[in-house]
Formats: structure tokens, C-alpha cells, sequence
């Protein structure tokens, strides 16, 4: 499981048709929807969400994740 968020509306208030599950990437100054770079929680946007420990829906967040998988270290 890992640590993902649902944003309802964006920082300008506006909402998302179809809310996805977004892996949550916490290493850049705050929690940050890791497909899009969005802000949320703690102060950081206005943005409305729900965040919870699950599986990430969201196919951009897969796909980044699994071009992150292939490179050789």
C-alpha cells in the first residue's frame, strides 16, 4: 500500500471530473501529487482532498512509476 491522495478541485477552486488516486511524493518541501506536482494539506492549497494509505488509480502516477522502475542505478 502506499500513501495516496484524491484531489477534488485544484488550488484555483476548480473541480476534477474524474478524481483519481495520485501516489503521494513527500521529499520536495511537502506533499505533492507526484503526477502533476499539486500541492495539498498543511497549508500548502486551498485544493479540497482526501488522502489515505491504498492503491494508486491514477495512470499517469503508474506510468512515471514504472518509467522510474527501469533505470539501472
Amino acid at each position: 500500500m502506499a500513501h495516496v491522495v484524491k484531489l477534488f478541485t485544484n488550488d484555483y477552486g476548480e473541480k476534477y471530473d474524474n478524481p483519481q488516486w495520485h501516489y503521494v511524493h513527500e521529499n520536495c518541501g511537502g506533499a505533492v501529487a507526484f503526477c502533476s506536482g499539486e500541492y495539498f494539506g498543511a497549508g500548502e492549497s486551498g485544493c479540497e482532498y482526501k488522502d489515505k494509505e491504498g492503491k494508486i488509480t491514477c495512470p499517469d502516477c503508474i506510468a512515471l512509476i514504472k518509467t522510474i522502475k527501469t533505470v539501472k542505478l
